[in-house]
């Protein structure tokens, strides 16, 4: 009895130890997957972050804008200087209170808005222009006085999605001042942290500085077209980076 006593014991110490050994095993595994993970796998998942944060980002800090293309219909008369089109054309919503004009050359153009007409300063040579409507606040050089105007046709009219200088130093202020509120408002996942930077066309960079670090990051430039303060559309880089 003694015997079989100590031979049921030593049963269920095998078992025992086959189970720890068992658990051992597996959790030196796992430790191993996570330690040598794929890079591949790395970058995938930190490039998915960085495309769904770039969405977050761009709600935060783009606006909407109307653009609308319009050129003549004739020749340029001797004493035509600026063609007028009528905003109820197009139907445009009351708060897009804010204009801004350019030629085929992208160069800023005077221009007249008043009582739902908008009259845009004809240069010669110049026969298609785009004028940008925007809730967003825009500000452009105004028509000081015109002689005749010939009524503009208008041609495209649609509506995109422009970066706003003061919308990106709101944005900076918040990631300074509030950056978990702010991660919280992106929908970002915990246990994740990101950065960002804006580089304006003047060679102004705002945001987070990115720096060295140790562990996985990614990160992501794209180039956007942006409207400064004084209404001025300029080309900048945004830079993306999660870690």
């Amino acid at each position: 009895m003694v015997i079989t006593n100590i031979k049921t014991k030593n049963k269920k110490g095998s078992h025992v130890g086959i189970m720890i050994a068992t658990i051992i095993f597996i959790g030196f595994v796992i430790f191993l997957l996570y330690t040598f993970r794929s890079p591949f796998k790395i970058e995938a998942d930190k490039k998915y972050l960085v495309e769904s944060l770039e969405k977050s980002i761009d709600g935060e800090i783009e606006g909407n804008i109307l653009i609308v293309t319009i050129t003549n219909s004739t020749a340029r008369g001797i004493n035509e200087d600026c063609l007028i089109v009528q905003t109820s054309d197009y139907g445009l919503s009351p708060e897009y209170s804010y204009v801004f004009v350019e030629d085929e050359d992208n160069e800023g153009v005077d221009y007249l808005f008043d009582s739902g007409e908008i009259e845009v300063s004809w240069e010669e040579g110049n026969n298609f222009y785009k004028i940008y409507h925007s809730p967003e606040e825009i500000n452009s050089n105004t028509l000081k006085s015109s002689l005749t105007c010939q009524a503009g046709v208008i041609g495209s009219v649609e509506n995109q999605n422009y970066y706003f200088e003061s919308k990106i130093m709101t944005f900076v202020g918040n990631y300074s001042t509030n950056y978990t509120n702010l991660k919280n408002i992106l929908s970002f996942p915990r246990g994740n942290e990101f950065g960002f930077s804006f580089d304006f066309l003047n060679g102004t960079t705002v945001g987070a500085e990115l720096v060295e670090v140790d562990f996985d990051f990614y990160i992501k430039d794209k180039d956007v077209y942006y409207f400064d303060t004084f209404g001025v559309k300029k080309r900048g880089v945004l830079t993306i980076f999660v870690w």
